[in-house]
């Protein structure tokens, strides 16, 4: 099976799996669990994310998709603003996926206080809240060396640790186009490496496993805009 076979495939399944939390939602609200519902409304966001990337990945316009996706997250945190939602609760937003796709789409989403502090079970997951709050000019970079201890204790989260190292280095990078050039090739070479890396493997959103032939890295994309990177890179964003 090809390649665009393979997203098409993908494609599909995301948009049953939007229809199905579509369904689910007002369940969610009549048991007043707003955990669940959180999480609904993230999923539902990650699902339009995830179709608009193998469609970029297509060489296809994903912006209706994004923009379907930041709507729903929007509602989301809404959702999470009127409940009073607990930091957990708006962890299940899954904004870490959000925030960069939003700053690709020049648009800002509201400001959730989610679990504050590194996440010393899931550091990387730090690593990407923290990226979100870079793209906006928001205060990160007291949190760098505690994060970057936590994920270099990880030996199986190596390329994890590798990763963060490279796109906080390209954010200081600015203004610099050789070292950003540099550094944006090296980006593109590590996420070539997520197909056979035992951590990124299940980890769809971030083209893990099999799935990296048929997604990219939309991480990378936001920083090579922020730093105004317009030279070759297969991760760069072609809609402004």
């Amino acid at each position: 099976m090809s390649s665009s076979d393979l997203a098409n495939r993908a494609i599909e399944s995301s948009r049953r799996l939007i229809g199905i939390i579509g369904k689910t939602l007002p369940q969610r609200r009549l048991a007043h669990d707003t955990n669940g519902l959180l999480m609904n409304y993230g999923g539902w966001m990650q699902a339009h994310m995830e179709i608009g990337i193998r469609q970029w990945r297509l060489d296809l316009d994903p912006r209706p998709e994004f923009v379907a996706g930041l709507n729903a997250i929007e509602q989301g945190i809404a959702e999470a603003i009127a409940l009073n939602a607990t930091p957990r609760d708006i962890d299940q937003l899954n904004l870490w996926i959000a925030q960069p796709i939003a700053y690709l789409m020049d648009r800002t989403l509201p400001v959730l206080q989610g679990t504050t502090g590194i996440n010393q079970d899931l550091p990387s997951r730090t690593a990407s809240d923290l990226l979100g709050d870079a793209l906006f000019d928001r205060p990160y970079r007291d949190q760098l060396p505690a994060l970057m201890t936590a994920l270099g204790r990880r030996k199986a989260e190596h390329l994890a640790l590798v990763t963060a190292q490279n796109q906080f280095a390209l954010l200081d990078a600015a203004g610099d186009e050789a070292r950003i050039a540099e550094l944006a090739a090296e980006g593109d070479a590590l996420y070539l490496r997520r197909a056979k890396d035992a951590y990124f493997e299940p980890a769809i959103i971030l083209g893990g496993g099999e799935d990296n032939p048929i997604m990219l890295d939309w991480q990378l994309a936001a920083i090579l805009k922020k730093v105004g990177f317009k030279s070759h890179s297969p991760n760069l964003w072609l809609w402004d």
